[in-house]
Parts: C-alpha cells; structure tokens; sequence
C-alpha cells in the first residue's frame, strides 16, 4: 500500500477536525453570550470554549503535516474535500440544533437571569421606599431636600448596596437612583394619592439626582421595565411603553396618577 493511502485515513480525519475548528470558534461566541446572560452559564461557556481549544489545537499541530500529505497524495483530495464537507456538515447539524435550543431552552434561563437582577433591583427600591417612610417619621412627614436626599436616607439603610442596580455595570457610580423633585421639601399631607406618586426611580444620573422622567435611564434596565419607589413605601415595576402611553398607574406631582 502506497504512502498516500496510508495516510488517507488521517487526512480524512483532520480535515474533518479542521471544519469542527470553525464550527468550535462559533459555539465560544456563543458561550460568550450565555455567558453575559447569566452566571449560571458559566460552565457552558467554558466547556464551548474548551472544544474549541482542543479541536483547535489539534488542527494547528497536524496543520503543516496535512497539508503536506495533500501536495504528496493527488489521489487524497476526494477523501479530503469529503471529510471537510462532512466536518461542515457537522458545524450546520449543531447550528441548527441549538437554533432550536436557544429559543426553547437557553433563552428562558437567560430571562431568568435578567428576572433576577430585576428582583434584586426590586428590593433595593423597596428598601429606598421604606427607608424614606422612616425618614419622614422622624422629620413630621416631610420630605428630604431633592439635592440631599442620599445623604437623608444613609442612616436608614443596611447597607450601601441598596443603592445600587444589579443589572448597571458601571461602578464608578455610587447610586443608580433618583428622587422625584416634585416632593422637594413637601409634605406627606400634600399628597393627593400617595400610592400613585413616584418618590425614587430608576436614573444614571448619579449620587443625589433628582428629577422627573426625564432622567429614566436611555433604555430600560429591566425586561423593557422600570422599577419605581412610591411615596407609600412600596416598589412597582413598569413597562416604559406602559409609561409613554399614560397607562401606567403612577404619577410624578402631588396630585399623583391623575
């Protein structure tokens, strides 16, 4: 048996090796987005990426030898454009496979991951909300100054983290909330409907901001929502289109959701 036949088999094979290469390059981008998902989908991404580096690295170390072996065996190209093509095969059976994954399984935990931040957000408003009614017990139900109210409500909390959303990524920040300045030095009694009256939202801002909806964050942090603290102490969710259509059941004056 000729030379060139006998390395037709491992010819056939690292060409093979060499399509799954490419294929393996796509499944780390891949890991790489469920990976920014979730935490949870940190060993998905690492496993993704260990494919690639193992069916990379053999492609790299035989890479010189094969294509030397297809310069000597004219006769090998057949086998070797065959088992390419089933490498490619390969790459298009696990697409579509997790084309149909992704949708059904993968997505509905990485919404899961985003449901958590948001719960976690949720919470820091609730504790904002609940420290403010502290605030206002101990200062005849009126409220904080719009440009000092961090600082009113620091002896209220636990902690700092409460000042903080799970899903902002900028750390330099020291607050990824705001205070509705229509409550500037108000009163509780000038409330009209208190559970409709916006006291702390979502903003990039910064420490002590202060406004109205005009300072949202340019898109919403949460599943297409935002979470509000209101004036009664409790914590909503809305969705902006929900808000821009008027629909939503909050209100950023005295006179609350009109």
């Amino acid at each position: 048996m000729s030379e060139g036949r006998r390395s037709a088999g491992p010819v056939w094979v690292l060409s093979m090796a060499r399509g799954l290469g490419v294929g393996a390059l796509g499944l780390v981008f891949l890991g790489l987005i469920v990976l920014h998902e979730g935490p949870g989908f940190f060993l998905v991404g690492a496993v993704l990426g260990l494919v690639a580096l193992v069916v990379g690295g053999l492609t790299g170390r035989r890479l010189k030898k094969l294509r030397e072996q297809e310069e000597e065996s004219a006769g090998d190209i057949g086998r070797t454009a065959g088992g390419f093509t089933l490498g490619c095969g390969l790459l298009v059976g696990t697409l579509l496979l997790l084309g149909w994954l992704l949708p059904s399984h993968i997505w509905p935990f990485a919404h899961q991951g985003q449901g958590g931040r948001k719960a976690a957000c949720l919470s820091n408003v609730k504790n904002l909300a609940l420290a403010l009614q502290m605030y206002l017990a101990d200062n005849g139900d009126v409220f904080p100054a719009a440009d000092a109210w961090c600082e009113s409500l620091e002896d209220y909390v636990k902690n700092w983290d409460v000042f903080r959303c799970p899903s902002v990524r900028d750390r330099d920040r020291e607050c990824d909330f705001a205070f509705n300045d229509a409550l500037d030095g108000a009163s509780m009694s000038d409330l009209a409907d208190p559970a409709s009256t916006v006291a702390i939202f979502e903003s990039d801002v910064g420490w002590n901001a202060a406004g109205d909806a005009s300072i949202l964050p340019a898109a919403p942090r949460h599943l297409e929502g935002d979470i509000y603290g209101r004036a009664d102490g409790h914590a909503l969710s809305v969705k902006r289109e929900e808000l821009s259509l008027g629909q939503a059941e909050i209100g950023w004056s005295l006179k609350g959701a009109e």
